[in-house]
């Protein structure tokens, strides 16, 4: 649910579930907001959904956790199984041309402060490696973007869950 407060509080008519991990943010996710339904669970085994019932998912460095590369692709095939046909998937993941980023896409090491070690948890990406996870969704667009000057860049990713 990072980055999207202003959908929350729109009230443009949109159903919004969040899905998390943490039971203790889905509880006061819950509990702060009517309009949000926040479900528990390990998105690794499977999303709570039926088969083509969203219109969109939307995720905000979620695919930057270093997860192997085959929940990787499990994942966004998982996503294709909940979307209708026409369904979005919107992300941003890191970029392996940012600051930081030693061999294979992994944050270099060097320095002991907190934010170094954050960055060590994460997994960047290059174009090469979007278009593989758009395997079986019409890719949009992939657009770089800066989140902050002292941050890695982003790209930011659009796909389209085909209509046959």
């Amino acid at each position: 649910m990072q980055g999207c407060p202003g959908v929350l509080e729109s009230g443009e008519g949109f159903s919004v579930s969040a899905v998390d991990h943490s039971q203790v943010y889905c509880r006061q996710l819950n509990e702060a907001s009517s309009q949000v339904e926040a479900l528990c669970c390990d998105v690794r085994h499977g999303l709570p959904y039926p088969d083509r019932s969203l219109d969109a998912c939307y995720s905000h460095l979620f695919f930057s956790i270093h997860f192997p590369d085959e929940e990787l692709h499990s994942m966004m095939r998982e996503l294709r199984r909940v979307l209708r046909p026409g369904g979005l998937v919107v992300y941003s993941v890191r970029n392996k041309e940012g600051p930081c980023c030693g061999p294979e896409g992994h944050a270099a090491g060097g320095s002991e402060g907190k934010e170094e070690k954050d960055a060590q948890a994460q997994r960047r990406f290059d174009e090469r490696e979007l278009r593989r996870l758009a395997e079986g969704y019409e890719l949009l667009s992939i657009a770089r973007i800066e989140e902050g000057s002292h941050t890695a860049p982003l790209f930011a990713v659009v796909m389209r869950k085909p209509f046959s």
